[in-house]
This record gives C-alpha cells, sequence and structure tokens, in this order.
C-alpha cells in the first residue's frame, strides 16, 4: 500500500510537470527517478523536480538539454563534487552569482539539495 501510494504520487508530479512545462514524459519520468534517488521521498523528488523544471524553462532548455544537465547533475552529486561544503569552499560566490537571476527559493533549493 505504502509503495502504490509513493508510486501514485511520483506519477502524479509527472503528470502535473507534463501539463506545466510541456517537457516529454521521458525526460520527466527521468528528472523524478533521478530526484526520488537524491532526496529519497516523494516530497523532496517534487521540490527538486520543480526547481530543475523551472529552471529549464527560465532558460529555454530543450528535452535534450534538460535530460542532460538531469543526467550530470546526479553523477557530480554521486561523485561527490557536489556537496554543501564544496559550494562554500570552491566558489560559493562565483555559484551564488550565477544564479542570481533566479527567484531566492531556487538558490535555496539548489544549495540545500546539494547536502
Amino acid at each position: 500500500m505504502v509503495i502504490k501510494k509513493l508510486n501514485d504520487s511520483l506519477v502524479d508530479n509527472i503528470k502535473n510537470l507534463r501539463e506545466e512545462s510541456g517537457y516529454s514524459i521521458d525526460t520527466l519520468s527521468l528528472l523524478t527517478k533521478k530526484t526520488y534517488g537524491l532526496t529519497g521521498s516523494a516530497d523532496g523528488a517534487k521540490k527538486l523536480s520543480d526547481a530543475f523544471v523551472n529552471l529549464g524553462r527560465a532558460t529555454g532548455k530543450s528535452d535534450d538539454a534538460m535530460q542532460n544537465i538531469i543526467t550530470k547533475f546526479t553523477q557530480m552529486n554521486a561523485s561527490g563534487e557536489i556537496t554543501s561544503g564544496s559550494i562554500t569552499k570552491n566558489g560559493k560566490k562565483r555559484y551564488l552569482g550565477s544564479l542570481k537571476h533566479y527567484p531566492r527559493q531556487w538558490v535555496s533549493l539548489a544549495i540545500n539539495s546539494t547536502n
């Protein structure tokens, strides 16, 4: 029952993102799978997926570009290249500067999701 509820929540999120963003089901499925893997929860996956989709839409990224961004982000996270410590130590100012045009909550989510 818990697994079905989790699956339903993740599928609902994919459907909602599809309606809002226009990204393909393949892109959104990959995004949801990867963000769930990073966060370990449906709510965390939804928040991080929303942030990626909003960032992609704001910067005009295509489906292919989004899939590439998602894959590279998770690879970097898995290899330990993205951590809150590395952001702080190795260029937080530069990293935050690159995000200065995005709403504060996205920047916060981007930083918090790297823990």
